[in-house]
């Protein structure tokens, strides 16, 4: 085993001597601060959720949470309390912006980025009235039945984002269109044409509004839906095909995966792959960006899929959000959006401790701060793998921080570990800041660790 990975490392800045030696440094794009997005549901001063009366009311059990500092640079408002267009506008033409400003408010003073999620609309606005009557009062998939409707909302909420000081503000048309279950009241059950009329209308409205906004394509969520029209008949191919590509300055893709190995954070690379492959099929330049990616199942190391408990072990998830950061930019995605901060009880990786202990920070939000302190302004590159004659599989890539400093990322798959020799090397930590003693060898485990060269 040691022999094979050495091979590796040598192709990663490694000395004569076979194991790490000074090396590292990342290339290509700066990290912006805006990479590092985040989910937060509940900003919100009182609870809209399973509301279905028609009259939002306060929730006796809701715990508001606040604004966790961990260097989130980007926010998107996709179930977050009261803040889709559905919950605003419950009456056409009545604009009820309240827990849609806290959010909004929140986001801004503590200096991170905007994503407003624009589709799922109210009961009124929708081609099929009723069919979801305050379902969570906040999904609908069905998609509206005067485009005028639709296009008051996105002059409606652009101006709001203006008067709230937040002009520049991303905009994303529709979550996740390839979802036609409602399982969870998500997807979209239009055409094709319907979505790329709806891009253009809020492209045309918003920019009139505020010339420095963004339009975000539709989003779709796994690697079938970028391409596989069997399976997903309202997919990426087929919207870029009806020419919905030129409405949009960003291309959004979901990064849950619907193929092997799913329960890995590195497949997002093949997924990477995949979606950059469709984006030169339409000769499109512009970024592609995840914008919401998380774990509900997850396999341990026995590949049983976990579903009761739902909860990965806080190590292992902490190691999971670290991979996920750095694996997501090294597929080519530019920003992504962890789903989700306070998705206590209904994701697998838990970054508070309770639902109403919402300050205890666990270590996969600690993971995330210190991922987003260090790379921030800073490079990622080279990533690198082996697969050994035993099946283990080791990672690799270069980095330069924000600050400057240089080095490389280590670590394994979840079951593999390596003692190899390092040289060369200023400090080690691990993927929440601590320092590491190497005393000659370090040990790679499926927990990333960056070797800072200097």
């Amino acid at each position: 085993m040691a022999s094979s990975l050495l091979l590796r490392l040598r192709t990663m800045r490694a000395g004569g001597s076979g194991g790490l030696a000074q090396g590292g440094g990342g290339g290509g794009a700066i990290v912006q601060a805006k990479y590092f997005g985040m989910h937060i549901a509940d900003l919100s001063t009182t609870n809209i959720w399973f509301d279905v009366s028609g009259v939002p009311t306060a929730n006796a059990s809701y715990t508001q949470t606040p604004w966790p500092n961990i260097n989130i640079g980007m926010w998107r408002s996709w179930d977050s309390n009261g803040c889709s267009w559905r919950n605003v506008e419950r009456t056409n033409g009545a604009y009820t912006w309240d827990r849609f400003n806290v959010a909004i408010t929140s986001a801004k003073n503590n200096g991170s980025s905007i994503i407003i999620e624009l589709g799922a609309g109210p009961d009124w606005a929708t081609t099929l009235p009723g069919i979801h009557p305050g379902y969570y009062a906040g999904y609908n998939p069905n998609p509206p039945a005067n485009n005028a409707d639709w296009g008051s909302w996105c002059t409606a909420v652009a101006t709001n984002l203006l008067t709230l000081g937040c002009p520049g503000a991303y905009y994303e048309v529709w979550n996740e269109v390839n979802d036609p279950t409602l399982v969870v009241g998500s997807g979209y059950t239009g055409t094709v044409s319907e979505l790329v009329a709806l891009s253009h209308i809020a492209r045309t409205n918003i920019l009139a509004i505020d010339p420095t906004a963004k339009i975000i394509s539709p989003s779709i969520a796994g690697q079938d839906a970028i391409d596989n029209g069997s399976i997903c008949p309202v997919n990426m191919d087929a919207f870029l095909a009806a020419g919905g590509g030129q409405w949009c300055d960003i291309i959004a893709m979901h990064g849950y995966n619907s193929l092997a190995p799913l329960y890995r954070p590195e497949s997002i690379i093949t997924f990477g792959v995949r979606a950059k492959a469709l984006m030169k099929k339409y000769a499109l330049t512009i970024p592609i960006w995840n914008t919401e990616w998380g774990f509900g199942p997850w396999m341990d190391s026995s590949l049983v899929v976990k579903t009761s408990p739902n909860s990965m072990p806080t190590l292992l998830a902490s190691a999971y959000v670290t991979r996920m950061l750095i694996c997501n930019w090294l597929a080519g995605f530019s920003n992504m959006c962890f789903y989700a901060f306070d998705a206590v009880g209904w994701s697998s990786i838990t970054m508070l401790n309770t639902p109403t202990d919402t300050t205890t920070l666990l270590a996969p939000a600690l993971a995330f701060k210190y991922c987003a302190q260090t790379l921030t302004n800073g490079y990622l590159s080279n990533f690198s793998t082996l697969v050994d004659a035993s099946k283990k599989t080791y990672y690799s890539s270069s980095f330069t921080s924000g600050s400057g400093k240089t080095g490389l990322i280590v670590w394994a798959d979840d079951y593999s570990t390596a003692s190899i020799p390092v040289t060369g090397y200023v400090s080690v930590t691990d993927n929440l800041g601590n320092m590491v003693i190497v005393n000659g060898n370090l040990t790679i485990t499926g927990s990333p660790q960056f070797v800072y060269y200097s």
